[in-house]
């Protein structure tokens, strides 16, 4: 999972990396031989502009990955209206 906190800060499987050594760090990830997953999940803070979100889905992107998934979490006091989503209870 690629990370990227609310001051801009990437992290990638909650490390943190400069972003100059993140396309090099994924493409020896994504370009490992024997790989059949090249998929990656980006989470960002709320705070983060799209275009740096953009910026680090364009540098996974260029360096193996071809498939990005977004990330979110549901708002607190709200419900989830996806079929087949548990409804949590104080029980659970």
């Amino acid at each position: 999972m690629l990370g990227i906190d609310v001051g801009g800060r990437f992290y990638l499987d909650k490390k943190l990396y400069n972003k100059e050594d993140l396309g090099p760090l994924i493409k020896s990830i994504y370009s490992a031989p024997g790989r059949e997953d090249f998929t990656m999940y980006l989470r960002a803070h709320n705070e983060v502009t799209y275009a740096q979100v953009e910026d680090a889905m364009d540098v996974a992107m260029k360096n193996g990955v071809r498939v990005m998934g977004l990330i979110g979490e549901q708002k607190p006091g709200t419900v989830s209206t996806v079929a087949g989503d548990a409804v949590k209870t104080p029980e659970n």
